[in-house]
């Protein structure tokens, strides 16, 4: 019944069906109405609905009906009346059945207003499209991600992007929870501590939503705006595993140069794309759920050395090589931190890579180290080459190439032969790749 007009509605044909983003769909409505005197029927005016309540008043005219109407029209179309009918009218009809005559709205409810309630939506999970891609990136503290959030932040598809933070001081990043901006979701996971970044690694893969995840780190940049749109579309086809093309952040310096080829000289912006067979961990875009089905250890997989590579290659999945997705690299350009780097990678490779070895295997890589120079610069001396004749860079790159290669394989002659620990190498490792810029 309705206060104020002694009058009861009798019954409804069909429901009002609310989906919250989307036009109500409504079925014909047609109430019946007994007047207090019983024999005379009314005209119902129905004036909109709040939510799922319609508001209906009785009049005896049809011609007050008329003008009401048209009044209510006037107002709805200005927005007049949205505090009042709370959603707007999408289209309206007036209908007659007997002796009533009535105004039927199509209403949009906002999408955080739940139908029957008073109260603010809060969107459940299935409410919510999972990300598109889910970027990684261990770190101690939000000065050491600014610049790379920076750039996410202008990616075309910024808003599927979930930021997967991995650090043991979740209260610092706190601000950046406060204000996510253009993406889609700030994910922090706590860690215990940063001294292994395999462990961090893994810890935010598994928390990730997206299908597809980016290995990213402090220190490299996406260098165009269809950076991420292009690698998701890649796994997209089905790649496991999708490699953008590199560009080096600091090319006014030798040693950056050296360190950028030797790292990711077979993977430059200007090499043709396709399928391949070798990858780089570091800054590679990763099928979720390919990583985990390939691998039972996934702290071991996402650290140092080609245990994922060679987990993937069984397992039958492909790698692509993607030039278009352009990412800058910082490098080291300083001379005691460059070799100091490159000599605790190659240690930490072999202590990753042989964990499983039997120590006839371990030591017969020790004696073949001397080969593991040359090894390393067979895989990228022609694209180096063919960089700096292209750029003009200095010939001296060259034997600089040739150091870094004898130091990484100094690095991992140690790491085969299981002397000592590598946790000192692990804490000197990490601490290059959250503050690469403090050795720039």
């Amino acid at each position: 019944g309705m206060t104020g007009f002694h009058s009861t509605i009798v019954g409804t044909a069909a429901p009002i069906r609310f989906m919250p983003g989307n036009r109500v769909q409504t079925e014909t409505f047609r109430p019946s109405f007994t007047s207090a005197a019983g024999s005379n029927p009314g005209t119902c005016l129905i004036l909109g609905f709040h939510r799922n309540c319609f508001f209906t008043t009785l009049i005896k005219h049809h011609g007050a009906a008329i003008a009401l109407i048209v009044l209510l029209k006037i107002f709805c179309c200005h927005g007049m009346l949205h505090r009042t009918c709370g959603p707007s009218p999408i289209g309206w009809k007036i209908s007659t059945y007997d002796y009533v005559t009535f105004l039927e709205f199509d209403m949009e409810l906002p999408q955080n207003i739940d139908a029957g309630s008073d109260q603010p939506k809060t969107p459940s999970a299935g409410d919510v499209q999972p990300p598109a891609m889910s970027v990684i990136l261990p770190a101690d503290k939000p000065d050491t991600i600014r610049g790379v959030l920076k750039r996410l932040s202008k990616q075309t598809i910024a808003s599927q992007l979930e930021i997967v933070l991995a650090t043991p001081s979740p209260p610092v990043f706190e601000e950046l929870l406060l204000t996510p901006g253009e993406f889609h979701s700030i994910n922090v996971v706590e860690l215990q501590d940063l001294s292994s970044l395999g462990k961090a690694r893994a810890q935010a893969m598994k928390a990730a939503h997206a299908p597809c995840v980016f290995l990213g780190e402090t220190h490299s940049f996406a260098s165009i705006p269809e950076w991420a749109e292009r690698l998701v579309a890649r796994h997209r086809e089905g790649w496991a595993i999708v490699v953008p093309g590199f560009r080096n952040a600091n090319p006014a310096h030798l040693l950056s140069w050296a360190g950028f080829l030797l790292d990711y000289g077979g993977w430059m912006e200007d090499q043709p794309a396709g399928e391949i067979d070798y990858w780089p961990l570091n800054n590679s875009c990763c099928d979720r759920a390919a990583i985990l089905e390939s691998t039972e250890d996934l702290n071991h997989a996402l650290s140092y050395g080609d245990q994922l590579i060679l987990a993937l290659r069984a397992s039958g999945h492909k790698v692509y090589f993607e030039p278009g997705a352009a990412l800058s690299h910082l490098n080291i350009s300083r001379w005691k931190e460059w070799l100091d780097e490159n000599w605790i990678g190659g240690h930490l490779v072999a202590r990753y890579r042989s964990r499983d070895w039997s120590l006839i295997r371990r030591w017969f890589y020790v004696c073949a180290s001397p080969a593991i120079a040359l090894v390393l610069l067979s895989r990228i001396w022609r694209p180096s080459w063919h960089t700096i004749r292209r750029l003009g860079l200095p010939v001296a790159i060259m034997p600089t190439l040739l150091l870094g290669a004898i130091a990484k394989a100094l690095g991992e002659l140690v790491g085969y032969t299981h002397f000592g620990t590598d946790e000192a190498s692990e804490r000197r490792m990490t601490e290059y790749e959250l503050h690469k810029v403090k050795y720039t």
